[in-house]
């Protein structure tokens, strides 16, 4: 229903005077999805523009060459974009969905370390983590988690990705190891909370849940 919102999305650019990138951002996917391609790349560069360290202008401008079939040009916006914030989610996600199409199965792993590789990375730390998983190897999971989750500074994402896999593969035990001791209810996305309750449930540690659930 991208068609019935560009009002709303414009409207928003009005309303938004804080979060430029936020409001320009939102606008410029209405408008790919609605169709007007020329138009999302025009307020992508006026993103762009206003905000020349913004890696949202570089994602959104990356999706544009996806959706005309530009899969080289894509990779080269998307790959800049996580030069400016290599833990952009987006950029990461968009990337990596990308080079995993072009490069098979086989050579993915290699993708992901390279944005690994990244000065400051640690969301795709969290997908090496995923794909590990996949594969069953939990040791090796369990190693990335341990390292990325460790310190005075946890991000929330970073929970949030670890619980949401560990809990998908059953991985009970590495919850209670590494999520239960770090998550901190109005702290830390809600969502963690909502995925420790399933795990909770999964194994009928109700009285435990409930005590979660009292405190979120």
């Amino acid at each position: 229903f991208a068609d019935n919102v560009i009002a709303a999305a414009n409207r928003l650019t009005v309303l938004d005077k804080n979060n430029v990138e936020r409001a320009l951002t939102v606008l410029a996917v209405v408008q790919r999805d609605s169709g007007d391609l020329d138009l999302a790349e025009g307020t992508l560069n006026e993103l762009k523009q206003r905000k020349p360290d913004s890696a949202a202008a570089y994602v959104g401008l990356g999706m544009l060459q996806e959706r005309q079939g530009n899969l080289d040009k894509c990779e080269e916006l998307l790959w800049q974009a996580l030069q400016m914030d290599c833990n952009n989610p987006d950029a990461v996600h968009g990337y990596l969905q990308t080079r995993h199409r072009s490069v098979g199965d086989d050579a993915y792993p290699a993708e992901i370390e390279k944005v690994m590789a990244l000065p400051g990375s640690w969301r795709a730390h969290m997908w090496m983590a995923r794909l590990l998983l996949s594969k069953d190897d939990a040791d090796a999971a369990a190693a990335i988690y341990r390292d990325k989750l460790s310190g005075d500074t946890i991000e929330s994402d970073a929970l949030l990705m670890a619980v949401a896999d560990l809990v998908q593969n059953t991985k009970h035990d590495l919850i209670d190891e590494l999520i239960v001791p770090r998550f901190e209810p109005g702290k830390h996305h809600p969502h963690i909370g909502m995925a420790m309750l399933q795990h909770y449930h999964m194994q009928a540690k109700n009285v435990v849940g409930e005590e979660l659930l009292h405190q979120m």
